[in-house]
């Protein structure tokens, strides 16, 4: 059987499909380089961005830090000892509390802001600023980010309550403490301080009731010694009792 001749025209036709198609595949192609390339180009962008946003915070809080322990080392050279006591010089002092409050300024957001806003607190103290000190201290212990600067400050501020006899105050900042979720607290700590702001306010029943949570808290076994002589200074048969119960 003969072979069908193909004709020109048709090889023509035949060739100017194949053309298109050439053309089609390579355009096809060249496209998708293009946004290979773009899509290459765009990540390198992104990975710049990144490696420069994170040396500049990396520079930045070297900075805080920094900024932060030169403040510190101002407050301690503060204390002078002298005569058995440290002697607070209150140029130092007030040097300290302005190098701190440019901390805070500066380097608003880190955690080393947080700590210079702790340590302002103890100058306006030490400065006799006790009003501001207060309201400042409950500022931070309201606002910090840090479960260790909200802690600190916390404590701090309870024995000030209790130094000026604010025992309302001092109450109410334990139990914020007590209340407080997060699990660097000692909350064996919490428990034994309620009992002595209890015996200050002449209530030995519920301090007692305070000390005996220290020695149910099988997690913990800080204060654990500290809160037995104290049952056993206020109700020696309450302590007896507990023994028995351990046992």
């Amino acid at each position: 059987m003969a072979k069908r001749r193909i004709s020109r025209k048709q090889i023509k036709r035949k060739d100017q499909f194949m053309t298109r198609a050439e053309k089609i595949t390579l355009w096809l192609t060249v496209q998708g380089w293009k946004k290979v390339l773009f899509t290459l180009v765009l990540i390198g962008i992104l990975l710049m961005l990144f490696i420069f946003a994170n040396k500049n915070f990396s520079s930045k809080r070297d900075e805080a830090t920094s900024a932060y322990a030169g403040a510190l080392a101002t407050y301690i050279n503060a204390s002078q000892p002298a005569e058995g006591q440290f002697i607070q010089n209150k140029e130092q002092l007030t040097k300290a509390l302005k190098e701190f409050e440019a901390v805070m300024e500066n380097y608003g957001s880190s955690v080393s802001a947080e700590m210079a806003a702790y340590y302002r607190i103890q100058c306006l103290f030490k400065l006799g600023e006790d009003k501001k000190a207060f309201q400042a201290g409950m500022a931070l212990f309201n606002d910090a980010s840090e479960d260790l600067v909200q802690n600190l400050t916390g404590l701090f501020l309870y024995d000030k309550y209790i130094a000026a006899e604010k025992y309302p105050e001092a109450r109410k900042m334990i139990a914020e403490l007590e209340d407080n979720s997060n699990t660097m607290l000692n909350m064996n700590q919490v428990y034994y301080l309620s009992g002595r702001l209890y015996e200050l306010e002449n209530k030995k029943n519920e301090a007692v009731q305070e000390y005996l949570k220290v020695l149910k808290n099988e997690d913990l076994y800080y204060y654990k010694t500290e809160a037995q002589q104290r049952i056993a200074s206020l109700d020696p048969k309450a302590l007896q009792e507990a023994r028995k119960t351990e046992e």
